[in-house]
């Protein structure tokens, strides 16, 4: 574990740690949402209807929520860094095999094999930030990280969407595979030298009465479930909307085909600015303002999303990234921040709860979007955002002395 202190050597390490988080940020979005810019195209390929292709989605995030709690305690055992070596090996042999196969069914136990494997990335990514950086700057480390989700998530629905065009969807996943392939070799070289970190390095390291209570009181007496609350929203809804969106533009402007999907989801890039930004803010204004920034800007861009014009969805989605991108980093990092003891369990659960967001959001809205259209689904995404903001006053309210946070 690193130690504290400033030295040269320690900043080193922790550069090359936090360079090596990101490339696996990225590895693990371009893989978990590869298919997403193409549902339209798989689902006329196999003979679907649109909410059963969501589906291949779904798979993939109910694999990831499935998985990230049973790796938490793996690492306990064999420290967090060899099980994301493991995870990340073991998910980019799925995601190359997967285009050679025929059949939806097999497609969708596919997916959920990846995700499951994908889960002990996502679950132990923050928790090996939080116990090898310093505390000062491992919030700012968790948001590179997601920064780099960010990039993959980027380049799969960029990239897919636009190969889909030319050679079909399962060319498109085999080139995101080759990709993450890049990523994970990336990774593993960066990694080489560092050190591991377990469940029990963070004990000794926060050993105090604290440290000693058991999971389940520390989730009820840190107010950590309510930052699980909205990791759950602000993806759900998140993941939501760029599920929706490739078929309302299909819908609306079919002339322009995956191009303008691929272009309007690229968009997911500005992610990239608040993810990093975020981190910093919290550093200087307290974790509050950052937050209510983000649900102001999130639910501003869900507004803008019932003005018809490919302009106004365009400023509507940046909008509604750039804020959920604030809500979701500032809330991973408080999982990780407010259980020391627990700190693998914690982030796996926030983990958990945000893909049980993506994967119920997801096919909710896309129901609603094929019962009743367009403008339906943009008022429940934003009903379920508000719900996420009321969890974050109530986390924010005045504490009396001695009160839990």
């Amino acid at each position: 574990m690193i130690a504290d202190g400033d030295s040269t050597e320690v900043r080193a390490r922790e550069r090359r740690l936090v360079i090596a988080m990101f490339l696996a940020g990225a590895a693990v979005y371009i893989q978990a949402f590869d298919a997403q810019a193409i549902l339209p195209s798989i689902a006329e390929d196999q003979g679907v209807a649109p909410t059963i292709s969501v589906l291949v989605l779904s798979a993939t995030t109910i694999g990831m929520a499935l998985g990230v709690m049973p790796w938490a305690y793996a690492s306990d055992r064999w420290g967090r860094l060899r099980v994301i070596r493991w995870c990340i090996i073991g998910s980019v042999l799925v995601s190359l095999i997967t285009p050679l196969l025929p059949g939806f069914p097999v497609l969708l136990a596919l997916r959920v094999v990846k995700g499951l494997l994908l889960g002990g990335v996502t679950g132990l990514a923050v928790a090996l930030i939080f116990e090898q950086v310093r505390p000062l700057r491992a919030v700012i480390a968790s948001g590179i990280y997601i920064s780099g989700n960010t990039l993959g998530g980027v380049a799969t629905r960029v990239l897919s969407g636009i190969i889909a065009d030319v050679g079909g969807w399962r060319l498109a996943l085999g080139v995101i595979a080759a990709l993450s392939l890049v990523l994970a070799l990336a990774f593993l070289l960066m990694t080489r030298g560092v050190s591991e970190a377990t469940g029990r390095d963070a004990a000794q390291l926060h050993g105090s009465t604290g440290a000693r209570m058991s999971l389940g009181r520390a989730l009820l007496s840190t107010g950590v479930l309510l930052s699980f609350a909205q990791g759950f929203v602000a993806l759900g809804v998140f993941n939501a909307l760029f599920s929706v969106l490739p078929f309302r533009l299909h819908d609306q402007y079919p002339v322009f085909g995956a191009v303008l999907t691929s272009s309007l989801l690229g968009l997911y890039a500005v992610a990239f600015i608040s993810a990093q930004s975020g981190g910093r803010l919290a550093s200087r204004f307290g974790h509050g303002p950052p937050l209510a920034l983000g649900y102001l800007l999130a639910v501003s861009g869900l507004a803008a999303l019932f003005i018809p014009s490919v302009a106004a969805v365009a400023i509507g989605v940046a909008a509604a990234v750039l804020g959920i991108f604030l809500i979701h980093p500032l809330n991973s990092a408080e999982a990780g921040r407010r259980m020391p003891a627990h700190r693998a369990q914690s982030t796996a659960l926030y983990q958990i709860s945000w893909l049980a967001g993506a994967t119920l959001v997801g096919p909710a809205a896309s129901i609603v979007y094929e019962s009743w259209g367009w403008a339906p689904t943009v008022w429940m995404l934003t009903g379920v955002l508000c719900l996420g903001a009321v969890a974050a006053i109530v986390d924010h309210r005045p504490r009396s002395v001695g009160q839990s946070i």
